[in-house]
């Protein structure tokens, strides 16, 4: 992998990326996604990346462009993802994923406790 690609991928997810938790009925599931009007950049992060998937584009309300999303779904991926761009990330950004993570983890602990 390229450095300085993978320092551009950073300051883009610094910029435009959020790492978050879906929650469902008897479900969460870590999330890292990136939306923008533009596919092109999108296109860039997931080449950098080698995974993640592109789609859209989304109607975004009558004022606003079309937007198109970047997302990465397994914990394994979103993990990658933070671990591959971690030396160029914003403090912010380490600490929403730190966040993130560790509260995937005790959900994931939980419900499969609960399972048990």
């Amino acid at each position: 992998m390229n450095r300085e690609e993978l320092a551009w991928a950073a300051g883009f997810l610094d910029g435009e990326g959020c790492f978050y938790l879906s929650h469902r009925r008897n479900w969460n599931q870590i999330q890292f996604r990136i939306s923008q009007a533009d596919r092109r950049p999108l296109d860039r992060f997931a080449a950098i990346m080698g995974f993640g998937a592109v789609s859209g584009p989304y109607d975004n309300g009558p004022r606003c462009k079309p937007i198109w999303v970047y997302t990465a779904t397994k914990f394994e991926t979103v993990q990658s993802i933070a671990a591959r761009l971690w030396p160029w990330l914003c403090q912010s950004k380490r600490d929403q994923y730190t966040r993130t993570s560790a509260g995937y983890l005790v959900r994931y602990q939980e419900t499969h406790q609960e399972a048990a």
